[in-house]
């Protein structure tokens, strides 16, 4: 159940993103110039993305699509056979892996049947470059992933470190 419930999470996700590209393709096409949200602080702009992210490799998205869905094809196989093997439930690693698989499959289907990424959001207090909600997706998603993995190594340490101090005591014992 818990793979039905993770795949119309992703599913709706993706199609979230699809269409605020869609409404961004339409409406800021149209508008011929950035429209301000926040004056001073945010505005949305219609970028055509070919590159990863902030523009890099844009002169390889062959290559870029053919790494992005290696790489959305790993992690998916791993991540549904994780829940099958229920070595992987809802948690802090479940909620970071549906929002790295849902952005990434969200910029994917732009690459594959664009040719490009419609990016829209363009923050203009800081200079940065303008990103979409897939990007927010696997921004959030990779710092989760990296916060879970950061607590689960302090407590496998924890954890070694009381069964170290447990055994050490049994051994004074005996």
């Amino acid at each position: 159940m818990l793979a039905v419930i993770t795949a119309l999470l992703i599913i709706i996700l993706v199609v979230i993103d699809q269409l605020i590209k869609l409404i961004a393709q339409y409406f800021l096409l149209s508008a011929g110039e950035p429209v301000t949200i926040i004056s001073g602080f945010l505005q949305f702009r219609y970028v055509e993305n070919t590159g990863a992210a902030f523009g890099f490799f844009s002169e390889h998205t062959g290559i870029l699509t053919i790494l992005t869905t290696a790489v959305i094809v790993v992690i998916t196989v791993l991540f549904f056979v994780g829940i099958f093997t229920k070595r992987v439930r809802p948690s802090v690693l479940y909620v970071s892996l549906v929002f790295l698989l849902s952005g990434g499959i969200g910029n994917l289907v732009d690459r594959i049947g664009r040719g490009y990424v419609i990016d829209y959001i363009e923050p203009i207090f800081v200079k940065f470059a303008v990103f979409n909600f897939a990007d927010c997706l696997v921004t959030v998603g990779a710092f989760l992933l990296v916060g879970w993995l950061i607590y689960d190594i302090i407590m496998e340490a924890k954890r070694e470190r009381r069964n170290k101090h447990s055994s050490d005591q049994g051994d004074g014992h005996a």
